[in-house]
């Protein structure tokens, strides 16, 4: 599974757990937890986010099936509205993969992945507080359409070296987005990555990876409204490895193009914006764990946000300034029994944030925690 996993790529989904038949022979997983995320800003608005996640995992030979469901209570307050609160289940994911190992000179899996509909949409005038930004709670949506993603992922691995590549492409159904935006289609996504990682040493590892993704137009009735610029990604990674601990970390630049948005002097024609309305983005990524024994381990990571201005002049009402954001956070792991593991993660976090489509007229700076424990049932 190293070869496959080459690629970091992840299949994450949020939705309602639904019930599946499986064999007893089958390698299957149950997990859920508790998380719980407070933010506020400078300004007196804040929010809070309450989630339940359920996932069942379970593979079969060279099959594989995953769901996952999520129930999330979003609370947020503003200085210039009421409080408002939404109490749903997200969208429902559920992946199938197949696995050809040994059988080729590379490896391969298949995957399939849905977005079932089953979340909340057709947002309420009041409810567009909850369209907050994105780094302050971990689900900032609550439903879309019906998606269909088919996957390919090619690897290999020789010597000291692994190497891969993945191609995906999202169909993405329309759906009611809000009480003012219906039968929204949002564009298709096609994207493509890769990968190659050497062991340096015995104990070290580094990595190089990459991405891009290009998307069709969003409709609205139908009607062409909006096509986001393309997406490149690159970035590099390593990994030191001693018997009772391990560091790690990530370092990755994200680079978007133009988008192409409707035009005001004629409804049915889209056209490149005058400026790049994103800036480009760093991320990093920097983790640390100790296993105390074999059973108990702890961890601490650092992650470091930095998205520049775009190009926009600044009394645009397109401006979208620069954001700036730490977060700092630790935890352990402890396995119960041979088939049972806990964790419990303990974040916080700080962000400068000038003024943006969320907050158009002014800067504003955040702080939050957030804490969530997990458990993972092997049968």
């Amino acid at each position: 599974m190293k070869r496959l996993a080459a690629l970091g790529i992840v299949v994450s989904c949020m939705g309602i757990f639904m019930g599946i038949n499986i064999s007893l022979a089958a390698d299957t997983n149950f997990q859920t937890g508790l998380n719980y995320e407070w933010w506020s800003s400078d300004k007196s608005d804040h929010g809070m986010q309450f989630y339940i996640p359920i996932q069942a995992d379970s593979k079969y030979q060279d099959f594989s099936v995953e769901v996952l469901g999520t129930y999330a209570y979003t609370n947020v307050n503003t200085a210039n509205s009421p409080s408002e609160s939404l109490s749903k289940f997200t969208d429902t994911k559920l992946n199938l993969s197949y696995e050809l190992l040994n059988k080729l000179p590379f490896d391969m899996l298949f995957g399939l992945g849905f977005n079932l509909p089953t979340g909340y949409t057709d947002l309420k005038e009041d409810q567009l507080v909850f369209i907050v930004p994105p780094e302050l709670i971990d689900i900032t949506t609550f439903g879309e359409g019906f998606n269909t993603n088919p996957t390919l992922i090619i690897s290999k691995e020789w010597a000291q070296w692994v190497a891969g590549i993945g191609l995906g492409y999202t169909l993405r159904g329309k759906y009611d987005y809000s009480f003012d935006l219906h039968d929204y289609k949002p564009g298709d996504i096609f994207n493509i990555n890769a990968e190659v990682g050497h062991d340096l040493t015995p104990n070290l590892y580094g990595k190089v990876f990459g991405e891009y993704m290009t998307f069709t137009k969003d409709k609205v009735e139908g009607e062409d409204v909006y096509q986001e610029g393309n997406v490149e990604l690159a970035g590099l990674g390593a990994r030191y490895k001693q018997s009772a601990w391990t560091l790690g970390g990530t370092l990755q630049g994200i680079f978007r193009g133009k988008s192409e948005v409707q035009q005001e002097e004629s409804a049915e024609r889209i056209a490149a914006e005058n400026y790049n309305s994103h800036g480009n983005e760093v991320v990093g990524d920097f983790s640390y764990t100790y296993s105390l024994n074999e059973k108990t381990s702890l961890n601490a990571l650092l992650q470091l946000l930095w998205i520049g201005k775009n190009d926009y002049p600044s009394d645009s009402p397109f401006y979208i300034g620069k954001r700036e954001k730490a977060t700092l956070g630790f935890g352990f792991t402890r396995s119960l029994r041979s088939n049972v593991k806990c964790s419990l993660d303990l974040k916080g976090f700080y962000m400068d944030d000038e003024k943006n489509i969320y907050h158009p007229g002014e800067d504003l700076k955040f702080r939050g925690v957030s804490i969530g424990g997990t458990v993972v049932v092997g049968l």
